[in-house]
């Protein structure tokens, strides 16, 4: 499957971002006209679309009511919520991965769906006796999902004109799914006992991690670059 590009997306949106504000109701029909939605809907059934369709409706109608603080955590949950399953996901053994995602917890994703309160959640669909690759097939299909909708906040932060940085380069949206995906990486990681794929002292490199995710919490206007003042050690790919 492909999809644009980060690059060709951001040109569409700044041209986008121009035309008149829209109603939740209309966000949603865009939405549904995506390829992506038309992918992750195939085999769902009548409530099962409605249902998620009825979730989309009331994240964009929180989002647009919503001040600057409320909107970057509603960023900070879905990239979070995403971030806890792109270590195990098959996506993760992609050449393009993460620089701090290793690729290897898929082999890993029933232990730790034992281990790990948010990874149990997430499997409790695939039934109690599923293998490993069942769940890491459904933990794919949730990621996909989750950055469906992550990509919808994305896409009206944009168009709205808020919140935005002056360039691609500087916009804090791509490190934060790398550096939430990083943290989960190695929480996993440390319950299962495997090394870090972080430099250093694990725990300091929680907190540098996190350091990230508080400036974007806080409403600072540029949390990458005033982030990448402190943290040089950690390069990322979005560097």
């Amino acid at each position: 499957m492909r999809y644009a590009s980060v690059g060709t997306m951001w040109k569409w949106l700044k041209n986008f971002r121009k035309r008149p504000p829209l109603t939740a109701e209309v966000w949603v029909q865009n939405a549904e006209q995506l390829p992506h939605w038309q992918i992750i809907s195939q085999g769902w059934s009548p409530e099962t679309a409605a249902g998620t369709r009825q979730m989309l409706l009331e994240l964009v109608q929180s989002y647009l009511a919503s001040d600057l603080i409320a909107r970057r955590e509603l960023h900070l949950k879905w990239a979070n919520d995403k971030a806890t399953l792109y270590p195990l996901s098959a996506m993760s053994a992609k050449p393009d991965r993460y620089r701090y995602v290793s690729g290897e917890l898929p082999a890993y994703a029933r232990e730790l769906a034992a281990l790990a309160p948010p990874v149990q959640t997430m499997a409790e669909g695939a039934g109690a006796g599923a293998s490993n690759e069942q769940l890491v097939g459904r933990f794919g299909m949730l990621h996909v999902q989750m950055s469906f909708f992550s990509s919808i906040l994305h896409a009206m932060r944009n168009y709205l004109g808020d919140d935005v940085t002056r360039t691609e380069a500087d916009d804090w949206q791509s490190p934060l799914n790398e550096i939430l995906s990083a943290f989960w990486e190695n929480h996993y990681r440390g319950l299962l006992g495997l090394p870090t794929t972080l430099r250093g002292d694990t725990e300091d490199a929680f907190q540098v991690l996190l350091a990230f995710a508080e400036l974007v919490s806080n409403g600072h206007p540029n949390p990458y670059a005033e982030w990448r003042k402190t943290a040089p050690a950690l390069a990322l790919r979005s560097n």
